[in-house]
């Protein structure tokens, strides 16, 4: 990635208008949706390494409306370089395939033997291009409900995009971490768990979900597949990359509200609160059997959420 101008960056006009805030706000979710929290933030470092004393100088002397449309810039071009090195890659991984395939062939011209199965190569791979991807986005007052019976609020979906605390990261470079914009899901008590289908120990946490701005429980009141993709959902939501799996009767405190119960999640769901549930509150069972997930590569999410 070129050297990030701090001078560019800090004099770019924010976008105008709704249409091209939520075609920045759609790409960094997507970036997230598919590499994760901690992928785009691996790249938002990488940004700022670059900077020199006196570009963190000129930073910090800019006003609050012009550090906020900083972050979103530093947010919008690591989501796009995530995307870029993925395709890239994805690319290299379809030319190797294409090269060994015709190997496959031209040694069956040859008469030469071979037990390998040959592996088709897509075709129109390309490189992750922005523009086209932007402008594949209709005016958000055409866009029909993403997800039918669940409702989408434009206002509280450009209100709770994820945050970059920049002064924090000029602090202390390794703080400044990518967070929620407006979190509804965490992890607590985690710790290592032994199971006895998996040969090594997993790191898991017990599941919260926040609500009318208190955090409490989920029940584990679901089958061994609707369980998996509720951890499906739990982790991705507070930033992991996807969950290895959901864990029965993982427990909570007996001061906590029980919020959710008998939920049945599909697994694509972006929080916990979007899965099919009974209403808030409702349950008919104990701390005790608080939900918990064991998240890939033992993460923890975001940590510290009040």
């Amino acid at each position: 990635m070129a050297v990030m101008c701090v001078t560019v960056l800090a004099t770019r006009q924010s976008p105008s208008g709704t249409q091209l805030a939520v075609k920045r706000a759609t790409l960094i979710n997507t970036a997230l949706a598919s590499h994760g929290y901690k992928g785009v933030a691996a790249n938002i470092h990488v940004q700022l390494q670059s900077l020199t004393l006196a570009q963190k100088a000129a930073i910090s002397k800019l006003s609050e409306s012009e550090r906020q449309e900083m972050e979103g810039e530093i947010m919008l071009k690591a989501a796009e370089e995530t995307l870029a090195r993925a395709a890239a890659h994805k690319k290299q991984q379809l030319a190797q395939i294409a090269f060994h395939h015709q190997m496959l062939s031209e040694n069956a011209t040859n008469g030469t033997n071979s037990t390998e199965p040959a592996e088709e190569a897509t075709v129109n791979a390309g490189e992750f291009d922005l523009s086209a991807w932007l402008n594949s986005f209709p005016d958000p007052s055409k866009w029909t409900d993403p997800m039918p019976g669940k409702g989408f609020d434009l206002s509280k979906f450009l209100k709770c995009q994820p945050t970059f605390d920049l002064s924090a990261w000029l602090r202390d470079s390794s703080k400044g971490d990518l967070m929620p914009g407006c979190p509804t899901t965490r992890l607590s008590g985690c710790e290592d768990k032994d199971f006895e289908d998996a040969p090594t120990k997993a790191k898991c946490c017990r599941v919260e979900v926040k609500h009318d701005n208190v955090w409490g429980l989920v029940c584990d009141d679901s089958g061994a597949a609707a369980l998996a993709a509720a951890a499906k959902v739990a982790c991705k939501a507070v930033g992991c990359k996807g969950a290895i799996r959901g864990v029965y009767s993982f427990g909570g405190p007996a001061d906590m509200p029980i919020w959710m119960d008998n939920v049945n999640c599909l697994g694509s769901e972006p929080n916990m609160e979007d899965c099919t549930r009974l209403p808030w509150g409702e349950h008919n069972c104990g701390e005790d059997e608080a939900m918990g997930v064991c998240c890939e590569k033992g993460c923890e999410g975001w940590g510290g959420l009040e």
